[in-house]
Order: structure tokens, then C-alpha cells, then sequence
């Protein structure tokens, strides 16, 4: 790699890690490419040659956030009360990750996110590609317990984590825009479902 391409990586983290101690101080609406660039050590020009957008940075921000889960999963206890709890446990982690934003800058960044569909497809594939990861997990999760005759073999795996990333995803939205709902309700709502789809 030449010193050029290093440098403009180099750039490119310090932007990213700006945005992000900005965006947890400000707010996503109170945080301006200015302060960004700023912050960063650099022109507010320069940043523009690496995003086009603040909702970019803030989407690879978010982006960056799921970037390095890869964690093993290892299932110790094989029972029939635990599959729901295995999966929700790996479920609730994930989205406990988003968590560590307010609910109005995820807001934001969901919306910004959908935005993206056609002014960046190349980022918002990215987002996706986090979305499938997950549900790898959960397939990989689901056919370990079939295996080990905690789930019945007669569950598809592929509709079963659909169902339940689509419950995980019901239920964030909710949260999002629902100001009464709790984290707590969230998790309960998601592991009521779980069992319903395991059936």
C-alpha cells in the first residue's frame, strides 16, 4: 500500500471517529461537518472528498459499529427452555449496540439510512450486508439446537429467522417511535415472539 493510500485511510478513521464522539456529545442535528472537520485536524473541503453527506458519515459511523462482530457462538446447555433465551441473547446484544445512541439520533440515522437506497447503494448495501450477517447467526444458532434435538428438524431454518428478524426489526421501529415503549418491553415482546416462531 503507498504512503498516499495509507494517509487518505488514516483521514478517513479520524473523520469517523470525530463524527462519532460528536454525534454521542451533540445529537446527529446539533453536529455539523464544520465541527467534523474540525475535530478531525482537518479542512472542512478535505472531508468532502471522503463523504458527500453528514448522514454518510453518520451511516458509516453506524455501519462501523457491526463491522467487527464476530464473535463464536457456543451453546453450553442444551435444553428445551433455553433455545428461546440463546437466541434472544444474541439478538438483544446486537441490537444493545444501537442502544448506546439516543433514541433521536437513531431516528435519524434510520431515516437517513433509507435515504440512501438511491443516493448510495454502495452504503446502503453495506447496511444490509450487517442485516444478513446477523441472521447467519441466527441460522447457525437455530441449526445447532435442531441438531442437538432441542429444536424440532421439522422448523425451517431460513423462514424461522426471517420471522424472527423480522419481529427484532417490528419491534425496534417501535421503539424508535413510540416514546412510552422501554428497552424492557422490547426484549419481552421479541422473546414472546421467538417462542411463538420455535413452536
Amino acid at each position: 500500500m503507498g504512503l498516499r493510500s495509507e494517509k487518505k485511510i488514516i483521514i478517513r478513521e479520524k473523520i469517523l471517529k470525530a463524527a462519532s464522539q460528536l454525534l454521542l456529545i451533540n445529537g446527529y442535528e446539533n453536529t455539523t461537518t464544520d465541527q467534523i472537520a474540525q475535530k478531525a485536524g482537518i479542512g472542512a473541503g478535505t472531508l468532502y472528498n471522503y463523504f458527500k453527506s453528514k448522514a454518510d458519515i453518520f451511516i458509516e459511523v453506524f455501519a462501523e459499529e457491526f463491522e467487527d462482530d464476530e464473535n463464536t457462538i457456543e451453546i453450553k446447555e442444551y435444553n428445551i427452555d433455553c433455545a428461546t433465551d440463546i437466541i434472544l441473547s444474541y439478538g438483544m446484544s446486537h441490537i444493545g449496540k444501537i442502544m448506546n445512541f439516543s433514541k433521536n439520533i437513531l431516528k435519524d440515522l434510520t431515516v437517513a439510512a433509507f435515504g440512501m437506497y438511491k443516493k448510495n447503494p454502495r452504503l446502503f448495501r453495506k447496511m444490509i450486508d450487517m442485516d444478513y450477517k446477523m441472521m447467519d447467526k441466527f441460522s447457525l444458532l437455530i441449526n445447532q439446537l435442531k441438531e442437538k434435538n432441542v429444536l424440532s428438524h421439522d422448523i425451517n431454518t431460513k423462514d424461522a429467522v426471517e420471522l424472527i428478524y423480522s419481529a427484532m426489526s417490528y419491534e425496534f421501529l417501535i421503539y424508535l417511535f413510540e416514546d412510552d415503549k422501554n428497552i424492557d418491553e422490547v426484549e419481552e415482546n421479541i422473546k414472546r415472539k421467538v417462542k411463538i416462531i420455535l413452536k
